[in-house]
């Protein structure tokens, strides 16, 4: 893990959350875990409908002036891929740590 990028602890369970799209459609995701990364906070979610296993995104939070947090998708590639490798990681890092609990 280098500088720029820290991990934002989250509980055991991968919670499952709704989020809505611009189209007021409501899409069930998994979140991962929660990524910070040239601070910026990234969530790292998998949505439930996708046929693809194994596929993850990123979305962006955004703090709004209502309290209430944003999530943007993160839409450029290299940025992504970025945010993967890290993901890919600290997941390494959290499997490492358990096997020394």
């Amino acid at each position: 893990m280098d500088d720029k990028t820290k991990p934002i602890p989250e509980d055991e369970e991968i919670a499952i959350i709704a989020l809505t799209g611009d189209d007021g459609n409501e899409i069930q995701c998994e979140h991962f875990l929660t990524l910070s990364y040239d601070d910026e906070l990234y969530a790292a979610v998998h949505t439930l409908d996708d046929k693809e296993e194994g596929s993850v995104y990123f979305m962006k939070l955004i703090k709004a002036s209502d309290k209430k947090d944003i999530l943007e998708v993160v839409d450029n590639e290299i940025l992504s891929q970025e945010l993967f490798n890290e993901f890919m990681q600290l997941l390494d890092e959290m499997e490492e740590n358990r096997g020394e609990e």
